[in-house]
């Protein structure tokens, strides 16, 4: 009996880790002409509507050509801002932003606190937090430097569930690479033979 009442009492116990139990993961690999951003969102769902809560994990680089700003779960803080609960959605292929709502509803990833005005990526509707005044657009802002944006319309795939490829060396970089090293190894032989 009291064995019983233990399984009970651990079952009860994980109930909240196995409702969490699932997670997906998806790859942001975005290169534009003003910014880049790459790395893994990690949602606990595969379809629907996105909301803060469903976001269990990210780690974002974001590079404006002058720095560098990593947004991560441990130093920065991610919140959606959907009045229509429309803004951004799953499915088991990608995420996708609406970036066509008419709301002022926004997509955020910040640090150290959101509203701190800098160090962010942010997914802006037709009006919303990041900058009224440049309509629907994708921007961050990483300290001192300027905003930099990303114009766009519509409903737009911002992250998917198939890794960015790997890229491999062609032959032709390996003859280059051997090509300097024969050289410096000429180069090495020459000098040890003047003296």
């Amino acid at each position: 009996m009291r064995f019983r009442g233990l399984v009970a009492a651990a079952t009860l116990v994980s109930l909240p880790l196995l409702a969490h139990a699932d997670s997906f993961t998806y790859y942001v690999a975005q290169n534009f002409d003003a910014f880049s951003v790459s790395g893994t969102i990690t949602t606990d769902i595969d379809s629907g509507v996105v909301r803060t809560a469903d976001i269990t994990r990210y780690d974002l680089v974001v590079s404006d050509g002058l720095n560098t700003l990593d947004l991560t779960t441990k130093d920065s803080h991610e919140a959606v801002f959907d009045s229509l609960r429309t803004l951004v959605t799953a499915t088991p292929a990608g995420l996708f932003f609406d970036f066509g709502n008419s709301h002022r509803d926004t997509f955020l990833f910040q640090s150290p606190d959101i509203g701190a005005g800098i160090n962010y990526l942010c997914f802006q509707g037709l009006q919303g937090g990041c900058d009224d005044n440049a309509g629907p657009h994708e921007s961050t802002r990483i300290g001192g430097d300027g905003q930099r944006v990303q114009v766009f319309s519509g409903k737009v795939e911002f992250a998917s569930t198939s890794p960015p490829p790997v890229t491999t060396p062609e032959p032709e970089d390996f003859i280059l690479v051997g090509t300097g090293l024969f050289g410096l190894v000429g180069v090495a032989r020459l000098k040890l033979h003047a003296k």
